[in-house]
């Protein structure tokens, strides 16, 4: 998509090479043997709303957002201490517990630059 002469794309380029290189493999990967074996299995993103549910009501859903939409004002070592946690704990659907990538993707920037 093009406006005013600037280019928008869903999937960008990278021009560094080996950051490029990593991208086109992620995305062969997503688009090809995860995406197979989510069909296979029946997996949607309604699998992840009980997650998002609970997590919420846990206070973890949102936990970075700005202070009206859940945010918990953590320091960005408490964040990273649970998002390490996340990351080590090898469950499947942990990604979606803080609600950072689980959830909309990139809700917190979203609601700290998106006017009403």
């Amino acid at each position: 998509m093009t406006k005013r002469g600037v280019t928008f794309a869903l999937r960008p380029t990278c021009d560094d090479p080996r950051t490029a290189e990593l991208v086109d493999c992620l995305r062969d990967y997503l688009d090809g043997e995860l995406a197979d074996h989510e069909r296979e299995r029946g997996l949607t993103h309604a699998d992840l709303e009980p997650v998002w549910r609970h997590s919420r009501e846990l206070g973890f859903y949102g936990i970075h957002y700005p202070e009206t939409y859940g945010d918990q004002t953590l320091t960005y070592t408490q964040l990273s201490a649970l998002k390490e946690e996340i990351g080590a704990s090898g469950r499947v659907l942990a990604h979606g517990v803080l609600g950072d990538m689980g959830g909309p993707l990139r809700a917190g920037d979203i609601l700290k630059h998106a006017t009403d």
